[in-house]
């Protein structure tokens, strides 16, 4: 693995899959699999939550795990579009705005509104039955790797701007020397203008003077 990585990323990731991996053994030991929620199809038994709909024809069950795809599909697009515009241009602290500040209120505050909306209709629907939770995982995972990719490799790939500080020590600390050099050769020639620009004020005044 080359040392430049960002491994507190990688090590939190990695923590986070060891995790879920104890999960589920922890609950397939405890016998999950028997009940009810792992079930596959319609069934008279099938319900949407709170508006207690029967899922109990393939028509409706068809359906159903259409709408949990396109909904994950467009949840996933538009939070890695949206999200990093909405933390770092829109409400970030620095920098300027691409849109009136009015347009950026709207379309803001319309992203975070309207997702609640289908919260009228389809509450916890994930939760109904396990196959539309894993229609809606596999579709997460695709639109995710096919909107992540289109971004990050339309990004530079520059690791010693971010991964420095993961170098071994030595090797950091001649980074570090280096670009403490080269930041003071800047403020010395710096000087030397200012210093010039001085001399070249002070003769041209006294040659008006004369």
């Amino acid at each position: 693995m080359p040392r430049y990585l960002n491994k507190p990323v990688i090590t939190a990731i990695s923590v986070q899959t060891v995790w879920i991996v104890i999960v589920v053994i922890f609950f397939i030991t405890l016998g999950v699999f028997h009940s009810k929620f792992y079930s596959f199809g319609p069934g008279p038994d099938l319900k949407i939550p709170f508006i207690n709909i029967v899922i109990d024809t393939w028509w409706k069950w068809t359906g159903i795990e259409a709408y949990m795809m396109v909904d994950a599909a467009v949840r996933v697009y538009c939070s890695n579009v949206v999200d990093p515009w909405v933390m770092t241009v829109a409400l970030g602290p620095q920098g300027s705005l691409d849109m009136t500040q009015s347009m950026t209120l709207f379309f803001v505050n319309l992203y975070w509104t309207m997702p609640m909306v289908k919260a009228l209709f389809a509450m916890a629907l994930g939760f109904t039955q396990v196959d539309f939770l894993l229609s809606e995982i596999v579709t997460i995972f695709i639109t995710g790797l096919v909107s992540s990719t289109y971004i990050v490799y339309n990004k530079p790939y520059m690791p010693f701007n971010y991964g420095y500080k993961f170098l071994p020590r030595k090797q950091y600390t001649q980074q570090q020397q280096q670009q403490q050099e080269e930041e003071e050769s800047v403020i010395a020639h710096d000087v030397r203008d200012d210093a010039e620009i001085d001399h070249r004020r002070t003769v041209h005044g006294k040659g008006e003077n004369s």
